[in-house]
């Protein structure tokens, strides 16, 4: 059983690190632990595992019943059917309550979740703006709710065994009377009785077992569906769809990626949220995209990814569509974010990311974090390159985040590197240093960066301008200074911010 568990949380867990990107865009990382940690234990515990105990007691219970229809009246027969009539109305109602209690205690368990994540994930603002209170009460609920469901569930497993045990004793009596009236003479009425008792006896203990089992598969059903349908949802990955850990094999050189009319709609929405993209640059160009809120930039990165596809149009890499070829693009890529994840480990297995401790390039480390700006830092801590990072960086400062994240983005020596936002926690000096070292990189990869930071924007052979989810305007950056009043204004608000 316990193998069981591992079994289906290494296909449930796999299924979700598979899934399309979209697909996580509507769950939350609490729904997903829940999934992981309390519904695989409920279904295995609770239906896995009590399917056989009922099995096993089914069948001992059939053999008692077989032995007491070949024994007893048909007064007794009655009075043993009377008593499985009670039963299952009885088992009817308990299956009704274990069921709603389930749900309820498998929305809390998700709730609970959230609720821990987002108390310790806002410890700062919690404290500076006087909000802890809030967030224990909005624990302390959820925490209360499913208590008050796990109580029902301990009531009725409580009490079932005596339902069972009154139904039992209630068609002996019947029994009991029939062999009495029915019978030549006492002794041959005891002899019936006794055997009968026995049999009854067996027969009442395999229904408890019964009944106890049934219980808990209500109880733990509420958990079976969702983990059912995300499977059937989330189909095994593909080869083609799991890039190695060593990615230099796939990552080779493209000449040309070209957008061709490319636009993309999330499921369910008339409006598109990119429409008409039509973009090309070539290997080892620096192209710069820079929008107002809300004008397309996220998604268009998201294309550029291979984590969204087109809805409209088609985007193609060396004249060949990407659709279908998405993972070994992005073994390409080397993707800095807006917020870097940092993991719970040393300085060089951030940087390798993924990869186990003795297969790290410590050498390679050291030169991605040089060509970062952050290698004097490091050499600085306790340890160097195995300095611990701290629960999710708290040992680095925003700066170095971003600048981890920069050297975790080239480790795999990309032929795209992606830059969203990645360079805003950085003084101007640090950043024109990153920057100068990354267009010296060996290989000279295609740098594609979202900023609004003119200087960023200067550097760049080509800026893309977004304005209402398509490309308002692209060319140098003199030119779109010269053309657009409205990427002139942008640039004049960024250097009267410099100057101050």
């Amino acid at each position: 059983v316990a193998r069981q568990r591992v079994v289906l949380s290494e296909r449930l867990f796999k299924a979700y690190q598979y899934a399309p990107y979209l697909w996580h865009m509507t769950r939350n990382a609490s729904q997903l632990q829940r999934n992981l940690r309390d519904d695989t234990t409920r279904v295995v515990r609770g239906i896995i595992l009590q399917l056989l105990q009922f099995a096993l007691n089914l069948i001992i219970a059939v053999g008692v019943l077989a032995f007491i229809v070949i024994s007893l009246p048909l007064v007794g027969l009655i009075g043993l059917a009377l008593a499985a009539v009670l039963l299952l109305a009885i088992a009817r109602v308990m299956n009704r309550v274990l069921s709603q209690a389930g749900r309820v205690q498998r929305t809390e368990n998700q709730r609970t979740i959230a609720a821990i994540l987002q108390g310790f994930g806002s410890l700062t603002e919690a404290r500076i703006l006087g909000r802890r209170a809030w967030f224990f009460a909005n624990f302390q609920k959820t925490l209360k709710r499913g208590a008050r469901a796990q109580g029902k569930t301990i009531f009725v497993m409580q009490t079932a065994p005596y339902f069972v045990e009154t139904a039992i004793m209630f068609a002996l009596m019947i029994i009991v009377a029939a062999v009495v009236v029915t019978s030549d003479s006492l002794e041959s009425a005891l002899a019936v009785v006794t055997v009968t008792a026995a049999a009854m006896f067996r027969l009442k203990q395999a229904a408890a077992k019964l009944t106890n089992a049934v219980n808990k598969i209500s109880e733990a059903s509420p958990s079976l569906t969702p983990l059912l349908n995300d499977l059937d949802t989330l189909a095994e990955p593909a080869d083609s769809d799991i890039v190695p850990t060593s990615r230099n094999d796939k990552n080779v050189p493209f000449a040309e990626v070209l957008f061709e009319k490319a636009g993309f709609s999330f499921p369910g929405q008339d409006t598109p949220v990119l429409s008409g993209i039509d973009l090309g640059f070539r290997h080892g160009q620096h192209l710069a995209i820079v929008g107002p809120t809300g004008s397309g930039k996220s998604t268009l990165i998201g294309l550029i990814l291979g984590l969204l596809s087109p809805t409209s149009g088609r985007i193609l890499v060396d004249g060949q569509d990407l659709k279908g070829h998405e993972a070994g693009w992005r073994a390409g890529i080397g993707y800095v974010p807006q917020s870097v994840y940092v993991l719970q480990g040393t300085i060089a297995q951030n940087v390798a990311f993924g990869i186990d401790a003795g297969d790290i390039d410590e050498d390679r480390v050291r030169a991605v974090l040089r060509a970062a700006q952050l290698a004097r830092a490091v050499d600085a801590m306790p340890g160097g390159i195995d300095a611990p990072t701290g629960e999710h960086g708290a040992n680095l400062s925003g700066g170095q985040r971003q600048r981890l994240g920069i050297a975790r983005a080239l480790y795999h020596a990309p032929q795209v590197l992606i830059l969203d936002e990645a360079t805003s926690a950085l003084d101007r000096s640090t950043q024109e240093s990153v920057l100068a070292a990354l267009a010296d990189l060996p290989g000279k990869p295609t740098i594609i960066s979202v900023t609004h930071q003119m200087e960023t924007l200067r550097h760049s052979d080509t800026v893309v301008f977004l304005k209402d989810r398509r490309i308002h305007m692209k060319g140098r950056y003199e030119e779109l200074v010269e053309k657009s009043p409205e990427f002139r204004e942008m640039a004049l608000i960024d250097t009267e911010s410099a100057q101050e």
